[in-house]
């Protein structure tokens, strides 16, 4: 988490930078939070557990008013995630991979299946209802995610309403398109394959 945080953040390699300036970042705070919430709900020893589940949410709450970042301490969280800015933040109980990089405003919310390795949330990005998102997907800020989405993918828009999927189109093409608003787009990573016109029904 730490090493990856450092990276996100742009601070350069080094003992001071990685673990004295990086872990007082409030989005790691956050993470560093969950890590030690859910590593208490494993502990075995009943008294113990039970201590530090108490200890655990009233040091959660706090941290919650101050960052503004709420991570379920049930979640299933893979290493490397880093919350890189705060307030809005929201990560029900799911099961999310390596490296996943959260930006302010994002929710994830109950009753999502999974996320994968190397998912970045834009900010303001949503993920509702019973989604699952596969490996080394973007979702563009302010979008919403309610149905799958596969590996290799970055959504734009509004997933609620049709999708459409261009394969080898370029992201300065999408800023044009003129159902952004409304529609989704899908971009599907690769050299070669069907592109869509402005205003022409998705390719086959």
């Amino acid at each position: 988490d730490l090493q990856h945080a450092r990276v996100i953040n742009g601070l350069p390699p080094g003992w001071f930078n990685q673990w004295v300036k990086t872990p007082l970042h409030p989005g790691v705070v956050a993470v560093l939070n969950y890590r030690f919430a859910h590593w208490a709900r494993g502990v075995r020893v009943p008294i113990v557990r039970l201590v530090l589940i108490v200890l655990t949410v009233i040091l959660r709450r706090v941290i919650e008013v101050v960052t503004g970042v709420e991570i379920s301490s049930r979640a299933q969280i893979g290493p490397g995630l880093v919350v890189h800015t705060t307030h809005g933040v929201f990560i029900a109980e799911t099961r999310i991979g390596r490296n996943c990089v959260v930006q302010h405003g994002v929710a994830i919310t109950h009753g999502v299946r999974s996320v994968g390795d190397n998912v970045y949330f834009g900010p303001g990005a949503k993920v509702i209802g019973r989604a699952a998102i596969g490996n080394n997907v973007r979702v563009v800020a302010n979008s919403v995610v309610m149905t799958d989405v596969s590996d290799d993918l970055t959504v734009v828009g509004d997933a609620s309403q049709t999708i459409y999927s261009f394969t080898g189109a370029t992201a300065s093409y999408l800023i044009d398109f003129p159902r952004l608003r409304t529609d989704a787009v899908v971009v599907r990573r690769g050299s070669a394959g069907a592109t869509a016109r402005p205003g022409s029904p998705p390719p086959p």
